[in-house]
């Protein structure tokens, strides 16, 4: 059940793994126009507080143990906060890597790939970022995810600057896009004319602030329930940079639902 790479790749060196605990979340299976439930707040628990009416589930773990939290939920829908706080004080300490989020309402996963190839070429090319410093995923469901390696985009201090410099880098990016594809939808996260988004995750709204705080866990299964009412599922898998151009739509969605089938 472990993922394809590390849930914690991303951390620096200066990192202390023993150190840290993270929430982490479940929920059964959803329609695509249900809302996922938010994670209920947590302190410093580190034991599970039960099975929650219409919420999720919710226990602090150490970063070292998400395994444990795979197995309890079968390795399905299963989350973790994008913070990462201090088993000792519980303050924040990171806050993730920085999270690319491309999706598309009518799951036209062409187009969200063309897109992430996008980004993918201006990280690689005008940021000069490694291919080191990146990873890609299918989602498992709408669209791809980049995470990148915070210090390679100049995200560092306090938790609340790691949420500002996160929010300009990714407004930054959304602007290249736009410009890039001549949008004018006036909805300001479309980057594409069939409507793909990229997910503000870093909102600036009503000041700088996690709009979506956690993540879906590497090598997870994603299972929701389709619109005439069947469950559908696939898997998050990591995408290599040389699969995201050779590898077609269709490729990929089998991949993710063969791999969904396995335990």
């Amino acid at each position: 059940m472990s993922g394809l790479i590390s849930d914690s790749w991303w951390l620096p060196d200066i990192a202390s793994i023993g150190d840290l605990v993270i929430g982490v979340g479940h929920h059964k299976e959803i329609a695509d126009d249900e809302e996922v439930p938010a994670l209920e707040s947590w302190y410093r628990s580190l034991t599970p507080k039960g099975n929650l009416s219409n919420k999720v589930k919710c226990v602090g773990y150490s970063i070292n143990s998400l395994n444990e939290w795979r197995k309890a939920c079968n390795n399905t829908n299963v989350y973790r906060t994008l913070k990462v706080f201090n088993r000792n004080t519980g303050e924040a300490s990171f806050l993730g890597p920085f999270l690319i989020d491309i999706d598309n309402g009518a799951e036209d996963l062409s187009d969200t790939q063309s897109i992430t190839r996008q980004v993918v070429d201006y990280l690689t090319t005008q940021l000069n970022l490694s291919l080191d410093d990146l990873h890609i995923f299918f989602s498992g469901h709408k669209g791809f995810n980049i995470e990148i390696r915070p210090e390679t985009m100049g995200i560092s201090g306090l938790i609340a600057d790691q949420i500002r410099f996160s929010s300009k880098r990714l407004d930054k990016i959304i602007a290249v896009l736009r410009n890039r594809n001549s949008i004018q939808d006036p909805t300001r996260n479309v980057v594409s004319s069939q409507g793909t988004v990229i997910d503000p995750i870093y909102g600036d709204r009503y000041g700088y602030q996690l709009k979506h705080p956690y993540i879906r866990l590497h090598n997870s299964i994603n299972k929701w329930i389709r619109d005439d009412n069947k469950v559908a599922a696939r898997r998050r898998i990591e995408i290599k940079y040389e699969q995201l151009w050779k590898k077609s739509t269709a490729e990929i969605y089998l991949e993710s639902e063969k791999l969904a089938e396995q335990p």
